[in-house]
This record gives C-alpha cells, sequence and structure tokens, in this order.
C-alpha cells in the first residue's frame, strides 16, 4: 500500500447541504473600537502611513423565498461576552501559564503541552493524577457573587479525576468523577450541584458552567443540566500575593491536582455584561424572512473586547442558527497594528500607497493597499495558538529582546494544522518545535524570516490559496529528518546559515519540493509523495529517515538524511559569500525546470556537485549561463555528471585561491579561512579563475540565443596569431582539462595550473623543408641554428614561479 499526499480541492461537506443556511466565512472585527477608523504605522524607512481598520463584517443567510431563519450571537461555549481572564493552555514558559489578557497569571508543576486538542489539531496541556496542578493568587476580580463562570474544555483519560477547577477554595469548583461532571457553588445560604449524566472517557467534551437567574447550569458540550440555588457565592481567599511558588499552600485558583488528561481554552466571564458583537440594529438575536435566497447581515462590533481590564488580542463567539453552528473572530486594535505592520514589512514598496501632502499631483496605482490590509485580520483563525502568535508579534515590535522566533514560528505550525493540507503535520509540529529551539543560535535571523514569511502563507491558505502551503509540508518533514540524523544535522545548521530573507527561505521550500525520484524532467513538475511505498500510515512513522532505493513508479522526495549530508558536503566548499547566494542559484534552478526538458539534469538536482556548480555558475558566469545548462541548451560532448563534476570542482578551486590570495578587500563577513574548506594551501590563482570564469560564461552563456553550443570556428592558417575563440565545445573541453591538470597537482604531486589563455613564443627548431620563412623570424646569434618563433595564446600553462612548462592542449587537437 503507498501512503501519500497529494494536492486536491477540498471542501467542506454538510450531512444534507440543503441545510445549509448560514456563511459566517470565519468574520473578523476589530473588537476594542466601536467604530471604523485609522491608525498611523510607521514604517521601517520613516514613513508614517495612515491605516484603516473595520469594526464590521458581512455574514450570508441562505434558503428559500420566504423561510424564516434565526441567528444568534453567542452560545454557552463562545459565548457574545469579554472574558475576565483567558488561558489558552498552549505554553509554559518558566512554570507559568499566561492570561491571555496579561493579569492573573498561573504557577504550574508538572504540566506540559502536548499536540492534543478538541478541534483535531492545536496544543493543550496535560495534567498527570498527583503529581501535575497548576495554580494562581491575587485573583479575586474572577470571584463574582452572581453571574459568573467559566468554560473549559476536558479530555478525561479514566473514569476519575477529582477537582478540575477550583476558586476560592471552595467558592465554585468543577469536578470528575464516576465519569460525571459536577458543578457545586458554596453561596451565603448554602451548596449547590449539578452533575451531568455519564460520558465516555478518552474523548474532548466542551464543559461551560455558570451561576446565574437563580440557578446552577452546567452544559457538557451540547447537553444542559440545572438546578435552584441562591445566595451571593462565599469566597475563601489565600491573601497570598500573585506568584506564589508554594504547592502545598493555600490558593485562590487551583487547576487539577489528580485529574489524569488534557485541559484547554480555560475562560472566566461576567455573564450579565455586555455583548461584544450586535447586529446592525443592535440585537444579537434576529429572525431574517427570505426575500431572497441569499441575503446578507452585518456583524458590528461594540467596542467591549476590553471592558473587564486586561489585553486580551483574540476572541472568538459563536454565531448559529438551528443548523448551522460558526464563529466570527475579535482582534484587538494593538494586535491588528502589529499584523498589519508586518504585513506592510513583507511587501514590496512599490506596491504600497503613502498620503503624501502633494498627492493629488500622482495617481495612486496601489489606493487599494492600505484599504486591504484589514484583510489580515482573516488569516486569524478562531483558534487559541494565534495569541501566542499575536503576543510574540507584539513584542518583536516593542520589546524585540522578548522576542522568541521559535515560540512564534511553532504555533504558526500549529495554526497550519487546521488548513488542508496542513493536518499532516498534526503530530509533526511538537519536533519542529524542538527543532528550532535548539538551532535558533545558528542565525537568529531565520526565525525573524521564517516567521514573516510563514505566517504570509497561511494568510494565502486561509483564502484558499494552498499552492506554497503544499511545498512547506515536504520542508518541514526533510528539515526534521535532518536533525533526526546527527551528520544529516551538520547539513542543516549549514542551511540556516545561508538565509538572510524570507525569499532565501522560499527558495529552499520550493527546492525541497522537487522530486529527487520519479520524474523525468519533462514538463510540470510534479508533487512529491510524502511517504514511501508500502510503509505504514503511522502517526509517526513518517518522521524517521527514509531511504528512496528501488523506488519506482513514485514521485518522491528527498531524504532529510540524504540530503542533510549533501549539504554538509557543500558546507567544506563554499565561502560565506557563496554560502549567502546558494538560495538565489537554488531559486533559478527551481524557476529554469518549468516546461524545460531537464532528462539529465534532474537525476542530479539534489547532489553536492550541482549545488556547487550552481553557485558557481551564478556568481562567476551569471544567471543566463546557470539557466542555459539547467535546461540542457546543446549537444554536449560530455555527460551531464562529468560536467557538473568538473564546474564543482573548479569552483571549489576557485574559492580556495580566493581565500589564500585574496585580491580585493577582505570580506568582513567572511568568517571562513582555507583550512575549513580543506584548501591544504591549494587553489587556482587570479588570473586562471578568472579565466575560468570566462569558459564557463561562453560554454553556458547561449540560452537566450537558439541553445546550440558553438562549434569552434576554423583557425586562421594564414594567419601568425592563431587566438583560439574558446566558445562551446572547445570552452567546455577547455573546462575538463584545467580540471584535470589541477586535479594532478592537488593528488598526485603535478605541476599546477599557472596560466589559461596566456600569450607565449612558442619555439620551432629549423628545418630546410621550412627555409623561406624561418629566415623572416631567424633570431640572430643562436650557437643551435636558426630558431623559428610564433606568439601564440597558449590553453594551459603549467609551472610555479618562473618555471615555464607549458602545454600546448590547443581545444580537442594539439598543434
Amino acid at each position: 500500500m503507498r501512503t501519500s499526499v497529494k494536492r486536491q480541492a477540498f471542501s467542506v461537506n454538510y450531512a444534507n447541504p440543503e441545510e445549509r443556511d448560514l456563511e459566517v466565512a470565519n468574520a473578523a472585527v476589530i473588537g476594542d473600537r466601536a467604530g471604523n477608523g485609522t491608525f498611523t504605522y510607521d514604517r521601517f524607512d520613516g514613513v508614517g502611513v495612515n491605516v484603516p481598520y473595520e469594526t464590521a463584517a458581512s455574514i450570508q443567510v441562505k434558503g428559500s423565498v420566504g423561510e424564516p431563519i434565526t441567528v444568534t450571537l453567542g452560545d454557552s461555549h463562545d459565548p457574545n461576552l469579554a472574558p475576565i481572564a483567558a488561558y489558552f493552555f498552549n505554553q509554559i514558559d518558566d512554570n507559568t501559564l499566561d492570561d491571555d489578557g496579561g493579569r492573573f497569571p498561573l504557577k504550574g508543576m508538572q504540566v506540559s503541552p502536548q499536540q492534543n486538542a478538541r478541534l483535531g489539531a492545536g496544543t493543550s496541556m496535560a495534567f498527570n493524577p498527583g503529581t501535575s496542578k497548576a495554580w494562581g493568587d491575587g485573583v479575586s476580580a474572577l470571584g463574582l457573587a452572581q453571574n459568573t463562570g467559566f468554560t473549559l474544555e476536558v479530555y478525561p483519560k479514566g473514569e476519575v479525576g477529582g477537582d478540575l477547577v477550583n476558586l476560592g477554595q471552595g467558592g465554585q469548583r468543577l469536578s470528575y468523577s464516576g465519569m460525571r461532571f459536577s458543578y457545586r457553588v458554596r453561596t451565603t445560604e448554602g451548596d449547590f450541584t449539578v452533575t451531568s449524566n455519564p460520558i465516555f472517557p478518552a474523548r474532548w467534551y466542551q464543559v461551560s458552567a455558570r451561576y446565574q437567574g437563580g440557578k446552577l447550569e452546567l452544559w457538557v458540550n451540547d447537553q444542559r443540566y440545572e438546578t435552584p440555588a441562591s445566595g451571593a457565592v462565599d469566597y475563601l481567599w489565600s491573601g497570598n500575593s500573585s506568584g506564589n511558588d508554594d504547592p502545598e499552600a493555600n490558593h485562590d485558583l487551583v487547576i487539577a491536582g489528580a485529574f489524569n488528561g488534557y485541559l484547554d481554552n480555560l475562560k472566566w466571564y461576567n455573564w450579565a455584561s455586555s455583548p461584544v458583537l450586535t447586529f446592525a440594529d443592535g440585537s444579537t438575536q434576529t429572525t431574517v424572512t427570505l426575500v431572497e435566497e441569499l441575503e446578507t447581515l452585518s456583524l458590528r462590533s461594540t467596542g467591549k473586547l476590553h471592558e473587564h481590564g486586561g489585553q486580551i488580542s483574540l476572541h472568538r463567539v459563536a454565531v448559529h442558527t438551528d443548523k448551522v453552528h460558526q464563529y466570527a473572530s475579535l482582534i484587538s486594535l494593538q494586535a491588528f497594528e502589529v499584523m498589519a505592520g508586518m504585513h506592510s514589512e513583507g511587501t514590496p514598496l512599490d506596491l504600497q500607497t503613502v498620503a503624501l501632502p502633494l498627492n493629488f499631483l500622482f495617481p495612486q496605482a496601489h489606493a487599494g493597499f492600505w484599504g486591504g490590509v484589514m484583510s489580515v485580520v482573516g488569516f486569524f483563525l478562531p483558534v487559541q495558538e494565534l495569541g501566542i502568535v499575536l503576543q510574540q508579534l507584539a513584542y518583536a515590535v516593542t520589546d524585540p529582546d522578548k522576542f522568541e522566533g521559535d515560540t512564534f514560528i511553532v504555533n504558526l505550525i500549529i495554526a497550519a494544522t487546521y488548513l488542508p493540507p496542513g493536518r499532516v503535520l498534526q503530530p509533526f509540529a511538537k519536533s519542529l518545535g524542538v527543532l528550532f529551539k535548539t538551532l535558533k543560535g545558528i542565525n537568529p535571523k531565520f526565525l525573524k524570516y521564517f516567521g514573516g514569511m510563514f505566517s504570509g502563507v497561511i494568510s494565502r491558505a486561509k483564502k484558499g490559496q494552498f499552492d506554497i502551503l503544499w511545498h512547506m509540508i515536504p520542508f518541514f518533514i526533510v528539515i526534521a529528518e535532518m536533525y533526526n540524523d546527527p551528520e544529516a544535522r551538520k547539513g542543516l545548521e549549514f542551511m540556516f546559515r545561508t538565509v538572510d530573507s524570507g525569499e532565501d527561505i522560499l527558495s529552499w521550500v520550493e527546492y525541497l519540493a522537487l522530486p529527487a525520484e520519479g520524474w523525468d524532467g519533462e514538463g510540470e513538475i510534479p508533487e512529491v509523495a510524502l511517504f514511501e511505498p508500502q510503509q505504514p500510515a503511522l502517526p509517526l512513522g513518517w518522521m524517521m529517515s527514509q531511504a528512496h532505493a528501488g523506488v519506482t513508479g513514485t514521485v518522491v522526495r528527498i531524504s532529510g538524511r540524504a540530503f542533510g549530508k549533501a549539504l554538509a558536503t557543500v558546507a567544506t566548499r563554499v565561502s560565506s559569500a557563496e554560502a549567502k547566494a546558494l538560495p538565489d542559484a537554488i531559486k533559478v534552478i527551481k524557476e529554469s525546470l518549468k516546461g524545460a526538458d531537464a532528462k539529465d539534469f534532474v537525476k542530479y538536482l539534489h547532489s553536492p556537485s550541482t549545488l556547487k556548480a550552481a553557485v558557481t555558475l551564478n556568481l562567476k558566469a551569471g544567471q543566463r549561463s546557470l539557466v542555459s545548462f539547467v535546461r540542457n541548451k546543446g549537444n554536449m560532448r560530455y555527460s551531464t555528471p562529468v560536467v557538473l563534476a568538473t564546474i564543482a570542482y573548479l569552483g571549489w578551486e576557485m574559492t580556495c585561491g580566493a581565500l589564500i590570495n585574496p585580491q580585493d578587500e577582505p570580506d568582513p563577513d567572511e568568517t571562513l579561512t582555507q583550512a575549513d574548506l580543506k584548501c591544504d594551501n591549494k587553489g587556482l590563482n587570479p588570473q586562471v579563475s578568472v579565466q575560468v570564469a570566462k569558459k564557463f560564461a561562453t560554454a553556458f552563456g547561449d540560452a537566450a540565443t537558439g541553445g546550440k553550443w558553438i562549434e569552434e570556428p576554423p583557425d586562421d592558417e594564414e594567419s601568425n596569431n592563431l587566438v583560439l575563440s574558446g566558445s562551446g565545445h572547445g570552452a567546455m573541453f577547455h573546462l575538463v582539462q584545467t580540471a584535470y591538470f589541477q586535479l594532478q597537482h592537488r593528488y598526485a604531486s603535478g605541476d599546477p595550473v599557472k596560466f589559461l589563455e596566456k600569450q607565449r613564443w612558442v619555439t620551432i627548431q629549423n628545418r630546410e623543408s621550412m627555409e623561406g620563412a624561418i629566415d623572416e623570424l631567424c633570431k640572430k646569434g643562436s650557437t643551435s641554428g636558426c630558431i623559428a618563433a610564433f606568439r601564440r595564446n597558449v590553453d594551459i600553462v603549467l609551472g610555479e614561479g618562473d618555471v615555464k612548462k607549458e602545454n600546448g592542449q590547443y581545444r580537442a587537437k594539439a598543434r
């Protein structure tokens, strides 16, 4: 059985499509403002730009003409209210679980984030009985006398679990025992308890508990339980200050303790507070009698997202009918400013419009750019990992020392797993988190560039544009495999060092999506299978190193182990400047393969020789030469492996020569020495390197001229100055011969290549048959007879210092 992931269209299928009467499409608005407005964003170049934001969004109601449809904002689990506190339970830092509002952090003991969440992707917090719990103090603002409660997502592993939430030492308590949830409130008039029916362990449940309107209510998923209650809630506060580290002390809020399972998304509410969303008429429920089959309703922010204090950045509200249940998102203006800034920093300036003082004199070609920034909010799905994304983005702008790129990236990856095709990464996000956290010291800028680039990928995916996200999947898999292999990890470290922009990362993403086997190099580039043929579809099976030997009939990706070793080899063959240029070179390869005939080249796409040859050609002979070579423009007399090996080897010798005898000012960014590249104090000298670069350009610079290698023109036998043109096959022959003699020098004690295309006097002893010609060129005073000397361009001159040991290899024949 073959298991693979392929690009395909997807849609949401309702059990009965005719009953789909609501489309919210994840509508999003600014939640802490009640009307549209603008803010000024100070762009990186010092220009202040006015950016609009919106506090209204449209949703659609659909059905038959004359049909009444009732739409409601909020439900028991995702109410149309601002939370007092929100614990997303997706990370713990320094034993602290943050409140997204920034006011009531919790301390944690033996709790850890796990890739397990109710929506099928994301992170929750794992608790073990007797060893794990979380607690907080100074949280009396949560302890309302009436109209109080909370929502929580719970995954119990067994039949018992004790207290899940305990506020005010028994004031409000949610517990789990005998496969039942119980909500208990202690008031000034007694204790009141409501208990659910038995549930099945080992699955997720939405649990909501509240004391309001003279009764206790407990919701477990869609099932509601209630009992009468009265009096003001009687809390017992510890008097501890926030941050108390003693797990055995009495605390104001305690989470778990004997529970075995996962908890997620704990939010506290005042159930008598104002709504955060309304319809245009100010209501939170409306009935529409359809005049047409599709009608539009407007959702409007009341600006109450921060009504209870704090700075919560993201919140979701249920929007539902009797048949359909969806969500709308609210985002704080501060968080939106951060996102708008990222949108601007990642977009070319020529696509942005700035309100210049004299803008009436200039056409506004991109007038919609800033107006469209509001659509960036659509990137935010109603999932809680994005609270961390927003927090980290805010740090990046306001307090860079607190920005943690690895945290930012991992939570973006988790967000991507909510989107097809990113679900395949669900069991993978934790491994990637370890990878990024471990390697962030190699190139700290990598995380910044990756975060900005990947958030754009998710934004495109949110709009249904999955092209880059498809290619991100093999990238993530390959780099994780590289990290898991000690030898390949050196190559991964090298890859990190090559990155100097988001474009560089995209180049690697696209390159690792190219097939390693199974493609003949013709036509469109196919998608790669992520999993091996005949490999069981185990959740973690594909995270191990893969081999591709013997795989036929399947377009497969490169294995991380193989590619990591290839990059580790390249790392010992390129300078720092060449390493930074490598992403540009592989981008040229990727673009050149589109619709090309590259049957020979694609067999060696991921080899060390290809990577070194690519960066050498791109830097020394120009992009056109690399395009020509990839597209097989011509009829080479050498096989592709020989050409690749020749270019890669001469490129290494050129790099060594430049490190040994630099001709320009030293590169301040160059950290490598000739010893690092194992040059052994040998390399091509400047004159030879220049000539080799010219030969590269001659041999491969014909991509725009129809693609035939230029044959050597006939020599002018009448001329005494026979200069060889060095084009086409002759240039390639010259390069191969140069590599041959330099190899002899490096490994067989041969003389080094001293010059290429150097004018020398070539002498011929006197012969009677050439007396006429020789008399004219005769050097007077010769004791050994008259010697004729011709000034010729000698292809290759060998020797050191003043030694003149010349080799007269003139292209394909000797003179």
